[in-house]
C-alpha cells in the first residue's frame, strides 16, 4: 500500500473538503496526495498522524497496526521512537523528492534527444526519398556514347537508340 492509498484509508468516508480542512490544507492538494501526484511533507504527515491517532510507523512506511493506542504516556505527545520515526520518514521523503526531481530532469533531457532524433530521422527520410528520386530519373537518362551510338540502360538491360540489337 502506497502513502497515497494510507491518506485515503485513513479519511475513510468523510470528504475530501472536510478531511482537508481538518488538517489546515487545501482539498487539490489532498487529492494530490492520494494519487501521489505530489508528495506530503513531514508537517501535514506529523498532522494527520495526531489529529486522527494514526501510527507514524503505519503511516510512513506501511508497519505495525494502523492506529495508535492512546495511553497515558502518548497522550502527552509523541514519543521519542515515533519522533525518530517522523525524522527517519522525512529524510525519506527528501530522498524521495531529489530523486524525483533527478528523474524528471532525465526525463526533459531524453525528451530533447528524442525531439532531435526524430528530426535527424526525418532528414534522413527526406534525403532518401531525394536519392531514391534522382536514381530513377538517372535510370533511364542517356548514358555516355559508346560506339558513336547513344543508349540508354533499364538497368538491366542496355539498348541503341539508332535500333541496332544490343551486343
Amino acid at each position: 500500500m502506497t502513502i497515497g492509498e494510507r491518506i485515503k484509508r485513513v479519511r475513510g468516508e468523510i470528504s475530501q473538503t472536510k478531511f482537508a480542512e481538518s488538517l489546515g490544507i487545501v482539498q487539490r492538494t489532498l487529492a494530490n496526495y492520494e494519487i501521489e501526484k505530489s508528495l506530503p511533507n513531514s508537517v501535514f504527515l506529523a498532522n494527520l498522524a495526531q489529529k486522527y491517532s494514526v501510527s507514524s510507523e503505519w503511516l510512513l512506511f506501511g508497519e505495525g497496526p494502523m492506529k495508535r493506542e492512546e495511553g497515558p504516556e502518548q497522550a502527552r505527545g509523541a514519543t521519542q521512537e515515533e519522533t525518530q520515526t517522523a525524522a527517519s520518514g522525512s529524510n525519506e521523503l527528501e530522498y524521495l523528492r531529489q530523486d524525483n526531481r533527478d528523474l524528471r530532469q532525465d526525463n526533459r533531457e531524453l525528451r530533447l534527444e528524442n525531439k532531435d532524433l526524430r528530426q535527424e530521422n526525418r532528414d534522413l527520410r527526406d534525403e532518401n526519398r531525394q536519392l531514391r528520386e534522382s536514381q530513377k530519373q538517372n535510370h533511364f537518362a542517356p548514358k555516355t556514347e559508346q560506339n558513336d551510338s547513344a543508349s540508354y540502360s533499364t538497368g538491366k538491360d542496355q539498348y541503341d537508340l539508332n535500333g541496332a540489337s544490343p551486343p
